[in-house]
């Protein structure tokens, strides 16, 4: 009896879905719908090369090697999950779907928290970094529900991060795992949690996208409606809304900006006179930067 519901039903489907006139199943599947102005695109594109020339010259500058400290190995990884996802703000805006963007700038947010706590003190930077890389590793060795085997490596995992740390920091390395308690974030204590990262290391206007973004995160009325041109239009199509695409790509830049300078000046790559040029042009754009709190 199943075989004809399922049939009866796509059919139906098929013709809901059945191509307006003029397109193609390929085209409603693979819509091209950046609107964005193409200042905004080249800008967002000069930010994501700058990344990558961030990258080739720590990678050069240690020759190809990555050196055994837990701060640029975290920074590393950060670095290569922030430029990912700045690129993927692009795609989703090529794709119409620019309002969901709003998750990922909000974690690129994070992403800018973890490279300035882990770069503004570089006489505690490999510690925060072990923190950083291990955190997830103390919870798991923690959880009564993570096999006892997996416990064992992860506990072998954490001897060999220890010692790459210098004597003072293997204490307290081993002070964080083994004794403290585990807390929410992985820069407890030295920061209670994101609004005091905000209040010492960061500046009003990053204050102001952190709040309005979180909503989405949480999946807030608001929070989900930033990043549309027209929010009262409950529409589950993709949209070529271009001042929702303009923010999104100034907004991800910003952000990528703000963190691979931080990486870019604890590293010693002396890239600031372009961090600087990519952020005049970002205030010459004007009206189409429009998060600002202002």
């Amino acid at each position: 009896m199943r075989v004809p519901i399922i049939s009866s039903v796509i059919k139906a489907l098929s013709h809901i879905l059945s191509p307006k006139p003029g397109k193609t199943h390929k085209q409603l599947l693979n819509p091209i719908l950046l609107a964005a102005d193409r200042k905004v695109i080249e800008f967002h594109r000069k930010c994501k090369l700058f990344a990558i020339l961030v990258n080739k010259t720590i990678s050069d500058k240690n020759q190809g090697q990555f050196r055994k400290r837990h701060s640029s190995s975290a920074l590393n990884i950060i670095s290569g999950d922030c430029l990912t996802m700045h690129r993927a703000n692009f795609t989703l805006c090529r794709n119409g779907w620019a309002f969901s963007s709003v998750l990922l700038i909000r974690t690129m947010l994070d992403m800018l928290f973890n490279s300035v706590i882990i770069t503004h003190n570089k006489n505690n930077s490999d510690f925060m970094g072990f923190k950083y890389l291990h955190f997830f590793l103390k919870s798991a060795i923690s959880d009564k529900n993570t096999p006892e085997p997996a416990k064992q490596s992860h506990r072998q995992q954490i001897i060999k991060g220890i010692e790459l740390l210098n004597t003072e920091d293997q204490e307290r390395a081993k002070h964080f795992i083994y004794q403290e308690k585990l807390r929410g974030y992985w820069y407890q204590p030295e920061f209670k949690g994101p609004s005091n990262i905000l209040e010492q290391l960061s500046n009003p206007d990053i204050e102001y996208v952190y709040n309005t973004l979180s909503g989405g995160v949480h999946a807030g009325y608001l929070g989900l409606r930033l990043y549309r041109d027209n929010p009262d239009f409950n529409d589950p199509n993709p949209r070529a809304d271009k001042r929702a695409q303009n923010q999104v790509l100034l907004v991800s830049s910003r952000l990528l900006l703000e963190t691979f300078s931080a990486i870019e000046i604890f590293e010693g790559c002396d890239l600031n006179g372009i961090t600087n040029s990519l952020m005049q042009e970002l205030i010459t754009l004007g009206p189409l930067y429009q998060y600002s709190s202002q």
